[in-house]
């Protein structure tokens, strides 16, 4: 039995034990459990599913294309090798993972490394499947 006197503190302990439960995300406002997870928002990444119409096509279009275009053959493909392609869904999809390897290393393109925000994209499409 908790003493008259010793009360107080203990109620004072459950509420800091209480309180540490839970800690507030200070850019949303939103609170998030102990492990830091999300808090299942739809602006969440895991969310937003990344397709290759949507969001890959573009980023292969500027940065890969106009070497790995299976239209292209020779000195047209800058030393791309063959059958190595992104001008399409399922030429990309085949050549994806090995391409990620260098994308995410920073080797390819060779005129300059994507953004991180297009290797975050690529990324994620990869780990989503390759949706298209």
């Amino acid at each position: 039995m908790i003493s008259i006197r010793l009360w107080p503190l203990f109620l004072l302990s459950l509420l800091i034990a209480v309180s540490c439960g839970q800690k507030q995300d200070p850019f949303s406002g939103s609170d998030a459990g102990l492990d830091g997870e999300s808090d299942g928002s739809p602006d969440s990444d895991k969310d937003t599913i990344v397709t290759y119409s949507n969001q890959i096509a573009p980023i292969l279009n500027t940065h890969c294309v106009s070497c790995h275009d299976s239209g292209k053959s020779g000195p047209q493909r800058n030393n791309a090798p063959i059958g190595v392609d992104f001008d399409n869904y399922e030429s990309a999809r085949q050549s994806s993972q090995k391409a990620n390897l260098r994308i995410q290393a920073g080797s390819m393109p060779p005129s300059g490394s994507l953004s991180k925000e297009e290797k975050s994209l690529f990324q994620t499409w990869l780990d989503q499947e390759t949706p298209e």
